[in-house]
């Protein structure tokens, strides 16, 4: 039976889908699996309502991480993240079955099984909320080309042409998540160790020039048509100081805040998660010599260097970040499979499985999960659910609403829309992200100043229907953000609002003069 699966694609690729599809069913009946989530969805949401991005409604993340959003919810309807998960399941496959497609075409069929494999397994073990579609999961398949495209113009002399769409795909990576760019770094590094180990320096350097030369153009291709689009929607300015600068200052302000121990813990589970590989990493620097006659093996241990560093950059680490270094794991391990014994081959698949069960058991009830591993916000999930099922009977589609504290979440279960271009409360109230309630602090920079005065301007001239305040409930540490500690907003709240209701320790306001519509 493996022979024949071995032998006919047809049946090894099925195999391949129903397996995926089978670690992401949680997806497909958890409406959100990770808050990110709901921030990407609203963004779509708003977006395609007409706002102009970043200026009309506003987060952190490159744009072509809301336009994947937007995409699904422009062919199958807003908040359908249902379609984003099931259009997530086939990006990941699509993947597993490129990473195949190249192993086999470089080394032979085994490889190419257990690359896939491998990649498959380490797609979906670590923490729970791993499986949602975040900026790491859809950035993987266009820097997998990226990385393809590269080795066939580097070690198959194809045309340049193939160096500008490998720089293309990692713009578009690029444009995802910021952090995809260390592969370019990769390709440059590895470039000049080319160069260093070269005979002929000069015909190498020329070589090299014309390689990263032309990625480079590709890159700036996607690039530039972000660019223009924001120019041309009057929003260039907002694009680069909001949708890029301003992460120089999250990177900056997760240093100064976030314990390293604790993403040093984080790195640790993620390297007991997928021991196996990392197993084979030592084998092969024990064998250094093979190295030599490698260098493909040499590329991807510069990629995957790169890959920790971005992962630990401002000290965060949050689960999602080790998505980017499933890829270069798992060529790794394909590639390396003759390195080593075959029984240790079987043993690695043994283990990832029992991994794979245990995260997939984990992910029966993702809240409950984390509330039973001490998450002192997992219930919030219920409780957003009970508020969005009450502001859908007190208003009409067309209403909107506002939830101070980190409640995205709320306005795609509510399906009513965010008053504001602020979609995360964080971005005006100062809490820190990835700090625990207790040692939760606020973080000021010009940023925050500027999307303060902008939000109380918008706020008094477009009021929320319906405005939630969840401070008292202290999810996410808003406990220490009361709304009594922001008195321009308090008085509006205080002046133009009637408290109508609390539901698991969350205020909910009505509007006075919606009330007098009503």
């Amino acid at each position: 039976m493996v022979e024949k699966i071995i032998k006919n694609k047809n049946y090894l690729f099925v195999l391949m889908f129903l397996l995926i599809l089978f670690l992401r069913i949680p997806a497909l009946y958890h409406t959100i699996i990770d808050i990110d989530e709901a921030a990407f969805a609203e963004f779509a949401n708003k977006w395609l309502g007409g706002a102009v991005p970043y200026v009309g409604v506003y987060d952190n993340k490159p744009i072509l991480t809301y336009f994947f959003y937007y995409i699904i919810f422009y062919l199958f309807g807003i908040n359908n993240l249902f379609a984003v998960h099931v259009a997530t399941i086939f990006l990941v496959f699509v993947s597993a079955i490129v990473i195949y497609w190249f192993i086999e075409k470089i080394t032979g069929i085994h490889e190419a099984i257990a690359a896939s494999m491998f990649f498959i397994f380490l797609m979906h073990t670590y923490e729970p909320k791993y499986i949602a579609t975040n900026t790491e999961t859809l950035y993987t398949l266009p820097v997998l080309l990226a990385f393809v495209w590269y080795y066939l113009v580097l070690w198959e002399k194809k045309n340049l042409l193939y160096a500008i769409l490998s720089g293309i795909c990692v713009g578009i990576s690029f444009l995802i998540n910021y952090k995809a760019g260390i592969i370019l770094a990769a390709f440059g590094i590895f470039g000049i160790y080319l160069l260093f180990m070269a005979s002929d320096k000069k015909d190498e350097l020329l070589r090299q020039i014309k390689i990263l030369g032309s990625m480079c153009i590709g890159f700036l291709i996607p690039v530039c048509i972000a660019i223009l689009y924001f120019y041309n929607k009057g929003a260039l300015s907002e694009f680069i100081n909001l949708g890029f600068l301003y992460n120089f200052k999250y990177i900056q302000s997760g240093m100064a805040t976030v314990p390293y121990l604790k993403a040093i813990a984080r790195l640790l589970l993620f390297v007991l998660c997928s021991l196996p590989l990392w197993i084979i990493i030592k084998q092969l620097w024990v064998r250094k010599s093979k190295l030599k006659t490698d260098k493909n093996i040499l590329l991807i241990l510069i990629w995957i260097a790169l890959s920790i560093f971005a992962v630990m950059l401002g000290w965060r680490a949050y689960g999602h970040y080790f998505i980017q270094l499933a890829l270069p794991l798992s060529l790794l391990g394909g590639l390396s499979i003759r390195h080593v014994p075959t029984i240790y081959i079987k043993r690695s698949y043994v283990y990832l499985t029992v991994m794979a069960i245990i995260f997939m058991l984990s992910r029966i009830n993702i809240p409950l999960t984390y509330h039973y591993l001490g998450d002192s916000n997992a219930l919030s999930d219920f409780a957003y659910k009970k508020v969005a099922s009450k502001v859908q009977s007190l208003t009409s589609p067309e209403d909107t609403m506002f939830v101070w504290g980190s409640g995205a979440v709320a306005y795609i279960y509510a399906n009513r829309r965010c008053s504001s271009k602020i979609i995360i409360t964080d971005y005006v109230s100062g809490r820190q992200f990835g700090v625990t309630n207790e040692d939760m602090g606020e973080n000021m920079n010009k940023y925050i100043s500027y999307l303060r005065h902008e939000f109380i301007y918008e706020f008094m001239k477009y009021p929320p229907a319906i405005f939630i305040d969840t401070a008292p409930s202290g999810y996410y540490g808003y406990d220490k953000f009361p709304l009594e500690k922001f008195q321009e907003l308090n008085a509006i709240i205080q002046k133009n609002y009637t408290f109508h209701i609390t539901i698991d320790n969350m205020n909910i306001y009505v509007l006075n003069e919606y009330i007098k519509k009503r």
